[in-house]
């Protein structure tokens, strides 16, 4: 009992958990909405900002491109000049190569020895007064003293060759070498003969001499590219200046650019919850609307429970002494029984028990009574009571089925738990009877008479114990093992059986004796068979779809139970569980309107159907006239 309330309880909060967050969804979603307009209009702000700064970038980029092309114009310029200057410069490359390779081979012992001369040979002199002219700007005192005095120290005689530059000789100093320059004695191989030293001197002033001319002939050329060279940096001073004002609007459009991508993210994040809110909103009501029914249904059937389970005990007595007693009686007994006999006795103790209570409520429900009438179970009364009490019964059901009813029935019930169909005077029957012990299958002992094989008594009595962890029973003197699965039915067919008090006692005796309006209702769709056959056709199926739409209604209710008790936490979360019960109440619903189109189409029917009533009702008062008929002429012949 209380499992059920716990089952519809869960439910039930779930839906009002779900209603409480509708108010406070609405208020989170009208605030987002604000947000979501915030940072709309600050993008849109941002993308004019953006829009300013890139026509300025276009304006500067223009700017720079026009610089660029005047450097790239002034770099041109220059390497044309620099070019020819090259060109030029490249015929004084050897003569100043000579000069610095003269002065390389001088040595300190040569210019020593040079040195060390009293009076220098024939023309040495007229190449020490070239050295003095260009080295020390002599003009004036050529004597051999000056020229010692100038070699006095030999190093720094050679650095100061090394250093010259032939760049910086003056046209004075040029005039001035000309005329030694000019005589047969100044000569770097005519020196060799009288002093290496001399000679090599001779070669630097000569080569020298040499790179100055044509240093001086390029010279304007050299003046031109340093133009062109100043030219070129100052276009690159500009260019460089452009683009770093390029640069400059680069980054800001970098910079605005970051804030408008991280603008965007936050406004497409707020709309994404906008949008999950609203989504999460629309499934609440979703899920609120769509079982609002059953939010109020739940909620009665749930106060309905509670009262009943403090008069619970009272009607579980009813409905075990009815499952355990009532079932060998036909219906007038059977009443007599609970109803005035059980029901005033309960009530007389004072034990608690639901008012008006009817022990078939407490046993099966509309799903099982649908389910085992589309087995093929009789829909009256007696045939429900009869199919309760056997799928409750914790002994093993005995059939009284003369017509054999009952045992239609359950040869489809239990068609798919291995069932086995025999009567024990068939060959073999024990070995099935052990067969199914062992493996946990359903059996049916059929056309039983009032004696019963001994070889039965184990197993109707349950004389099952345990033998390490298995079960054990003993039949027709041999140790089976038994499985809890296994299932036994017993059926006869004899109107009226006298079986012994404990067979009674192991059995649960279930009365299926058709009764006469029983009887009538069956006839009666033989006769519309016979007659009319489509009419019954109709009816037959419409009776099979309404105990169809009777199960599927239990199972759907359970189904939405089962997802709301499995639910998250958050259940709004899991779309596809409020798409699943969505797609279950759209069933239910569509199921009742089935339901309810099929009970006016049921009436139809019913109605053409009873023009036939009085041949079924006559055919079923002539059976049971002469089944009564028959047990008088017995108990005649009998006095």
């Amino acid at each position: 009992m209380q499992r059920l309330i716990d089952r519809l309880d869960v439910g039930l909060s779930t839906l009002r958990k779900t209603a409480a967050d509708v108010a406070e969804l609405q208020v989170d979603l009208s605030h987002r909405m604000e947000v979501v307009a915030e940072k709309q209009i600050a993008t849109n702000v941002l993308i004019e900002e953006i829009g300013i700064q890139r026509a300025d970038a276009d304006v500067q980029n223009t700017q720079a491109g026009i610089e660029a092309e005047k450097a790239a114009e002034a770099s041109a310029k220059a390497a044309v000049i620099e070019q020819q200057a090259e060109q030029e410069l490249a015929e004084a490359k050897p003569a100043m190569e000579k000069a610095k390779e003269a002065v390389d081979c001088l040595s300190k012992n040569m210019l020593t020895e040079l040195k060390s001369l009293s009076s220098p040979p024939s023309g040495v002199d007229l190449i020490t007064s070239t050295c003095l002219i260009l080295i020390e700007k002599e003009y004036k005192n050529f004597k051999w003293d000056r020229a010692k005095k100038m070699m006095a120290n030999v190093d720094q005689f050679k650095q100061k060759l090394v250093l010259y530059r032939g760049e910086d000789m003056t046209e004075d100093d040029v005039k001035r070498l000309e005329p030694f320059l000019a005589n047969e004695l100044f000569d770097p191989k005519v020196m060799e003969s009288k002093s290496m030293a001399a000679a090599n001197l001779c070669t630097w002033v000569v080569n020298i001499y040499k790179f100055n001319r044509i240093y001086v002939k390029v010279k304007p050329l050299m003046d031109s590219l340093e133009e062109a060279k100043a030219a070129k940096a100052a276009a690159q001073a500009s260019l460089a200046a452009a683009m770093g004002v390029v640069a400059a609007c680069d980054e800001k459009l970098r910079v605005l650019g970051l804030k408008f991508q991280t603008a965007t993210q936050e406004k497409a994040e707020v709309e994404a919850q906008a949008a999950a809110g609203k989504a999460r909103l629309g499934l609440a009501e979703r899920l609120v609307g769509g079982l609002s029914s059953e939010n109020e249904r739940w909620g009665k059937e749930i106060e309905n429970l509670r009262d009943a389970s403090t008069t619970l005990i009272g009607d579980c007595m009813l409905a075990a002494g009815f499952v355990s007693y009532v079932g060998a009686f036909d219906q007038e007994n059977r009443n007599i029984l609970w109803k005035t006999v059980w029901t005033p006795d309960l009530i007389e103790k004072q034990i608690p028990l639901t008012p008006n209570i009817d022990p078939l409520a407490m046993l099966t429900n509309d799903g099982n009574n649908a389910k085992m009438i589309s087995e093929g179970l009789p829909a009256d009364r007696i045939s429900i009571e009869n199919g309760a009490i056997i799928t409750n019964c914790k002994r093993w059901p005995l059939l009284i089925d003369p017509q054999q009813q009952g045992i239609k029935w359950l040869r489809q019930k239990e068609a798919d738990h291995g069932l086995q169909v025999f009567q024990l005077n068939q060959k073999g029957w024990q070995r099935k009877v052990e067969q199914a012990l062992t493996n946990g299958h359903t059996i049916i002992i059929e056309n039983l008479q009032v004696d019963i094989d001994a070889t039965m008594d184990p197993v109707l009595s349950r004389a099952v114990y345990k033998k390490g962890r298995n079960l054990y029973l003993r039949f027709g003197g041999e140790e089976v093992e038994y499985d809890n699965g296994f299932q036994l039915y017993l059926q006869t067919k004899l109107s009226n059986p006298h079986y012994k008090p404990e067979i009674a006692a192991q059995c649960t005796l279930i009365n299926f004796i058709a009764t006469e309006r029983g009887l009538e209702d069956q006839l009666l769709a033989k006769v519309v068979g016979a007659e009319r056959p489509e009419l019954e056709e109709k009816a037959q199926a419409l009776q099979a779809s309404f105990q169809q739409y009777k199960i599927q209604l239990v199972q759907l209710e359970d189904d939405l139970l089962e997802r709301l008790a499995n639910a998250p936490e958050d259940i709004l979360s899991d779309v596809p569980l409020i798409e699943g019960l969505e797609a279950t109440k759209a069933a239910a619903i569509e199921i009742n309107l089935a339901v309810a189109e099929g009970k006016k189409t049921e009436i139809d029917i019913n109605l053409a159907r009873e023009i036939y009533r009085p041949v079924a009702s006559e055919g079923a008062m002539l059976y049971f006239f002469l089944q009564n008929f028959v047990q008088l002429i017995i108990c005649i012949n009998i006095v």
